[in-house]
């Protein structure tokens, strides 16, 4: 039997870790004071990950993941939060068969210190994860490495604004860039107002299209779930959600109307006192 439990977040929960402090050597970290030397760097070999053999060891009742972590995405703008027209009716769905957490906070506002912080569990400036440049390296323990060392199987389709080139193969067993949603392209032209504002004409597709980065990584990872797969498994799908520029698939462009959006869900005014 496949045992799942699901993660929909882009503010997953942070669980505690501290006492990780870099020993100043690549293949050695100091962990709660203790030296602990690393495994060296692996090349990645996607043939041979793939063709690990299927089910779990006997005995081996550990859960498998499944973290759906689309970009740039509010809680409050999911139904299950409480949006009053927004219809998000798989999330809800997840929902009301879990656990709905009211209070989760990113560390960042950015995708790349925000995502450092959530798998490492540190804050962003304890190694200098200010930058949308500055990842996770191969020297830091994360979530993904320890399960992979544990025996996890770590699939991954999309984006990554987490891991370096030196600690991506230690922490992932299987990846590809399966992600987005073609936008279409910029609905102002250049020099009128609005040319900067990232809207798009959205996309040629509708949404169940696999030319849907977003939704093929999905029907990947259903694919993945229904082979077969190497247990206990962690499938990590980072989506591009919400992100800049917008441009939805088709159903979704006239979906809702700019009378149902200021009348059901009004934008704070502006020129406040004291705002």
């Amino acid at each position: 039997m496949m045992m799942l439990g699901y993660l929909v977040c882009s503010l997953p929960v942070l669980l505690a870790v501290s006492g990780f402090a870099n020993s100043g050597h690549a293949n050695r970290v100091s962990i709660g004071g203790i030296e602990h030397d690393l495994p060296p760097l692996r090349q990645h070999d996607a043939k041979a990950s793939t063709q690990r053999s299927g089910g779990r060891a006997q005995g081996d009742d550990r859960p498998n993941f499944v973290i759906f972590f689309p970009d740039e995405t509010r809680a409050e703008s999911i139904g299950a939060y409480g949006h009053p027209f927004v219809r998000t009716p798989h999330l809800d769905s997840l929902a009301k068969q879990g656990t709905l957490f009211k209070e989760a906070h990113v560390l960042h506002t950015q995708c790349a210190p925000s995502r450092c912080a959530i798998i490492t569990g540190r804050y962003m400036h304890v190694l200098g994860h200010r930058t949308q440049d500055h990842l996770v390296r191969d020297y830091e323990p994360n979530y993904f490495r320890l399960l992979k060392d544990s025996g996890y199987h770590v699939l991954w389709h999309g984006k990554n604004d987490m891991f370096s080139q030196t600690a991506f193969n230690l922490s992932v067993s299987d990846w590809d860039s399966t992600i987005g949603v073609p936008s279409g392209k910029n609905a102002f032209n250049f020099g009128e107002p609005g040319y900067y504002s990232f809207k798009s004409t959205g996309a040629d597709e509708p949404g169940n299209s696999t030319k849907i980065g977003d939704y093929n990584a999905v029907v990947k990872a259903l694919q993945f779930m229904n082979s077969n797969p190497p247990e206990p498994f962690l499938i990590f799908l980072p989506g591009i959600g919400s992100h800049p520029p917008y441009g939805a698939p088709i159903e979704y462009q006239n979906m809702y109307t700019a009378a149902q959006v200021h009348s059901q869900a009004p934008l704070r005014p502006p020129y406040q006192p004291n705002k």
